[in-house]
């Protein structure tokens, strides 16, 4: 009767082939931890449009030295950047044109050249130069005046609301001067004082919703 030997592979073959397989298992798991996270960067690193319905600007000033008018814009666009759940950037776009103090002879005139010139000068603009705990930097634009300005902050989330959705927001305000943006109307008062100050508080609250 013939003999028939079948091959064994050595013990330096087999070696060979474990650690060939053991390689090719871990290469292709840290393709798929890059590729995610890099898509999870993207994701984050992407400015987020504001929820406008969740979002309001406003301001005040002095008014006949004795009281405080408010007032606030109502058409805006704007975006926050967000990255593993902190707050990078910042920016807004405001239409001059939709300024409401619940009096519209008085919005007519913060429109006109007076104030806004919201003809020649449709939109205010503010991008973040730098954002720190409590604190975010940027430049506003008014009336084509650009100035450095900041802002106290808070910056919250991220929280899931009802329908499934994740949020964050942002509460900031500031006090800027008017005439610093070339706002300088004014008028005398018998009794002593201006009728407009110069000292404009602004507040600002948004939220975004971080997409799916």
């Amino acid at each position: 009767m013939q003999e028939v030997y079948f091959h064994r592979p050595n013990d330096t073959t087999l070696i060979k082939e474990i650690l060939m397989k053991i390689t090719l298992i871990a290469l292709t798991a840290l393709l798929t931890a890059m590729t995610y996270a890099g898509s999870h960067e993207e994701h984050h690193d992407k400015a987020i449009e504001i929820d406008k319905d969740h979002t309001s600007i406003g301001f005040n000033i002095t008014h006949m030295v004795i009281s405080r008018v408010r007032g606030s814009f109502e058409e805006f666009d704007g975006s926050l950047t967000v990255e593993d759940g902190e707050l990078k950037a910042v920016k807004a776009e405001i239409q001059v044109a939709s300024i409401n103090t619940a009096n519209r002879r008085r919005d007519d005139h913060l429109k006109s050249d007076d104030f806004f010139d919201a003809e020649n000068f449709p939109v205010i603009t503010f991008e973040s130069t730098s954002v720190e705990e409590g604190k975010v930097t940027g430049n506003l634009t008014i009336k084509g005046i650009t100035r450095e300005v900041v802002l106290d902050t808070e910056f919250s989330g991220p929280a899931t609301d009802p329908w499934g959705n994740v949020r964050y927001g942002l509460t900031g305000s500031t006090t800027i001067n008017r005439t610093d943006f070339g706002l300088t109307w004014n008028q005398a008062l018998e009794a002593g004082g201006v009728m407009v100050g110069e000292e404009v508080r602004i507040e600002i609250g948004t939220q975004v919703i971080v997409p799916e």
